[in-house]
């Protein structure tokens, strides 16, 4: 609970007035949304979907949430809500007619912005930096869900897939020193990380 205080001045005198307020809990991620879409649980996902845009109205996903409650509102046999939100992604969408709940339409999110490729890194193998490595995985999803962990723990996490290896190694930082690598060593064990410094 938050507690607000709140001053009224009328005149010369003041008064003061309390009240409590329930906290609003933060809106689910984009990735709750499409897991609940994804498990076909859409009631759950269209109402993530509406918090996640009430208090993300601007956000980098919007195309993509806006497309999941579309598709939920869909399944829910609330074609009307379906087709604007569609529009609202794109307002040629509004030529819809024929959108029934029995039939998901063919009509992709908009595709993200291009990004340039960006220049291939050295490795920490190939010199130039330190770095500690937590986990190797022969899994890419394993590996991601790892990677993201450490970054929700502000640890500057990346994943390596060294060229003719099928492992995905998660590592964290790129240090000029091995006592750097060691200190930050130190503090993944302290986390319970597993680490070796590499080179």
């Amino acid at each position: 609970m938050i507690l607000a205080l709140t001053v009224c001045v009328t005149g010369n005198a003041s008064a003061l007035e309390y009240s409590t307020k329930r906290q609003r809990p933060q809106a689910a991620g984009y990735r709750e949304i499409r897991d609940r879409f994804v498990r076909k649980d859409f009631a759950a996902a269209e109402r993530l979907s509406a918090d996640y845009l009430k208090s993300h109205p601007a956000g980098a996903e919007r195309a993509d949430v806006l497309y999941l409650q579309a598709m939920s509102l869909l399944e829910l046999g609330r074609v009307e809500e379906s087709k604007d939100r569609l529009r609202q992604i794109d307002p040629s969408y509004a030529d819809i007619h024929d959108i029934e709940a029995e039939s998901t339409p063919v009509i992709e999110p908009p595709p993200p912005p291009a990004e340039r490729p960006a220049p291939p890194r050295p490795t920490a193998e190939e010199g130039g930096f330190f770095t500690v490595q937590v986990g190797s995985f022969a899994s890419g999803n394993n590996a991601a869900d790892l990677l993201n962990k450490l970054r929700d723990e502000s640890y500057d996490a990346y994943i390596e897939r060294p060229s003719g290896k099928r492992m995905y190694r998660v590592r964290v930082g790129r240090l000029a020193s091995r006592e750097e690598a060691a200190a930050l060593e130190a503090r993944l064990k302290k986390d319970g990380y597993p680490t070796r410094i590499f080179p």
